[in-house]
């Protein structure tokens, strides 16, 4: 095995992600971890598939997986009150 450096990018979503589940449900400001951690996420991949002693794969897809879920979230959550308010005001 030889010297892994973790990426710092990787870190970085992973930590934001975690941040994001505590703060995601703040409106405007909640998100801005979310979009962060996809972002990192990706560049944190492409980062390591371009080097062969960078690790921290799973820290980015977690990143991202963590962001996105928040992100998804808030546009299931945007969809269903935009519904419940036209489909409520129809009775």
């Amino acid at each position: 095995m030889g010297n892994y450096v973790t990426s710092g990018m990787a870190t970085a979503s992973f930590v934001l992600g975690i941040i994001s589940i505590f703060i995601g449900w703040i409106p405007f400001v909640g998100q801005i971890p979310s979009i962060l951690a996809i972002v990192f996420g990706f560049i944190g991949l492409s980062n390591i598939k371009k080097s062969k002693r960078m690790g921290g794969k799973l820290l980015a897809e977690w990143g991202i997986a963590l962001g996105a879920f928040w992100i998804v979230l808030l546009i299931l959550l945007i969809v269903f009150g935009i519904g419940w308010g036209v489909f409520s005001n129809l009775t």
